[in-house]
């Protein structure tokens, strides 16, 4: 954790140091240092963040606000993020989630659950790739399914993913940004809502993340408005 820490710690000070030294009074210079700079205190500050959530969901300090979601509408608008964020990804997205579709759920956390799931999905998969979402009632529970067309997962490393900081692909993952926290957070706040998640993968053919909550069935239902999905970037 103290080297994931110092990466962008240590680079935050090169860059410093050199526009202190005279770059900032090159315009061509400063300038690139500068979008250097943010690049590295952004994800400084996102690690951080994923640390103390992490932390607040394992000690029991995070409570859920749950409530009948209709999933669909979630769904569309954590892509929509997603999108933007990765607006060069040239990933194709599918979704099969029926409309009439709801969860007992936190909002904020399910947003949250999605989007480190879709997320890790782009940033893993291939060029041109597509990511699929699914979901079906299976009882009194709900499946969601997060599948993408990437590498895979070895089966040595599926039993590990969920861990904080593993990394399947360590030669890729050093060229891929994350705090490496985000399916830790998930596995966490899935069980929190008493859930279950796991995933499954084909080396060369992509992998699918799976996790259940609780039906709504027979829970009042209305539209479930999103906080501007500004929790949901964990």
């Amino acid at each position: 954790l103290s080297h994931e820490l110092r990466t962008p710690l240590t680079a935050i000070l090169a860059y410093a140091e050199t526009l202190m030294g005279g770059a900032i009074d090159d315009v061509e210079n400063n300038a690139r240092f500068i979008e250097k700079l943010y690049k590295h205190a952004a994800r400084m500050n996102e690690l951080i963040s994923d640390i103390s959530d992490l932390a607040a969901i394992e000690s029991g300090k995070v409570k859920l606000a749950t409530g009948p979601v209709r999933l669909r509408s979630v769904v569309s608008e954590v892509i929509a993020l997603a999108e933007a964020r990765h607006s060069d990804c040239g990933i194709a997205f599918s979704v099969s989630v029926p409309d009439d579709l709801f969860v007992m759920a936190d909002l904020t956390r399910l947003e949250q659950i999605l989007y480190n799931l879709i997320d890790n999905a782009i940033k893993f998969n291939k060029s041109g790739g597509s990511v699929t979402i699914t979901a079906k009632e299976e009882g009194s529970t709900v499946r969601i399914d997060v599948e993408d067309t990437g590498a895979g997962i070895a089966d040595a490393d599926l039993p590990r993913v969920f861990e904080r900081l593993y990394r399947a692909d360590k030669s890729r993952s050093r060229k891929i940004e994350g705090t490496g926290l985000g399916l830790a957070i998930v596995k966490h706040l899935v069980q929190a809502h008493g859930g279950e998640v796991y995933a499954a993968s084909e080396p060369g053919r992509g992998s699918r993340f799976t996790f259940t909550l609780p039906s709504a069935k027979g829970h009042p239902q209305r539209e479930t408005n999103s906080p501007a999905l500004s929790g949901a970037e964990k």
